[in-house]
Formats: structure tokens, sequence, C-alpha cells
């Protein structure tokens, strides 16, 4: 049988971000409850603890904690630029900066690059869903151009 399995994961965090550049109240520091959701493939597994698995849900979400949620979660979420005007923040203040600027789609590219370095061979990410709000979210499939300029 030639079937081919997706095995799908949500995932939830806190954070928060601007645009400083955007012509509207988007430029001003605001927070969102994110939900991002994962496909992954593989061959389901035929032996050992994950037998009948393409990977153990269990794993894949320490993956993914580790990898994203621990970073992104109750943090403030900024563009590198923003700093080489002078401005600084605490120094205790949770802060993850993006060479470009934190829309969900600059976001959501982010966690495909951490994701892709650090799932384990032979699990490949399918596509990934990052929602902003209830009504807006951005969408990556593999085969498609992520760093496409």
């Amino acid at each position: 049988m030639n079937s081919s399995f997706v095995l799908h994961r949500r995932f939830y965090f806190e954070a928060a971000h601007f645009l400083p550049d955007y012509l509207g109240d988007c430029r001003n520091i605001h927070g969102h409850s994110y939900v991002l959701e994962i496909g992954v493939s593989g061959k389901i597994q035929i032996s050992g603890s994950e037998r009948g698995m393409i990977i153990d849900l269990k794993r894949l979400k320490a993956l993914v904690q580790t990898s994203v949620l621990d970073v992104l979660d109750h943090a403030l979420i900024v563009e590198k630029a923003e700093f080489s005007n002078g401005n600084s923040i605490p120094a205790d203040m949770k802060l993850v900066v993006l060479r470009e600027t934190p829309t969900v789609e600059n976001l959501l590219k982010w966690i495909i690059t951490r994701l892709t370095e650090d799932l384990p061979e032979g699990i490949r990410l399918e596509f990934s869903k990052l929602h902003e709000t209830r009504d807006s979210w951005v969408e990556w499939r593999a085969g498609s151009a992520v760093f496409s300029r």
C-alpha cells in the first residue's frame, strides 16, 4: 500500500510585536494569542516504540516546545533594524529579534526555518499555518518558496 499520511498538531503561544513602518494601529506594540498548526510526514514505523506512528506526538510536541514555543511565548518580537536606531529595551525583557519586520508572514518563515532544522531525519514538514487572530492567518506548504524575493 503506497499511502501518504500527514500528522497534524496544533500549538498555542502569546507574543507581542509592532510594525514600525505600518500606517495604522499595528505600528504600536500589541499582542496576539497565536495558534500554530503543523503537519509532518514520514514513513509509518514498523518496529520499535513508535511502531505504527510517523512520529510520537509527545516527541513532536517536545521538539516544537523547545525549538519554537519556549522562544516565542510571552516575548516581544522585533525587527533587528529597530536597534540600529539606538532604541533599547530593559535587559531582563524576553526579546526575539527577526531580520525582517515581524509580520505574521515573516514570523512563520522564522518558525519554518527552526522546525526544518530540528526535525528528525525522515520527518518532513509538509505545511505550517500561523493564526494571528481568529479570522486571519498565513499558511505555507512544502514545495512553495519560503524565501523568495
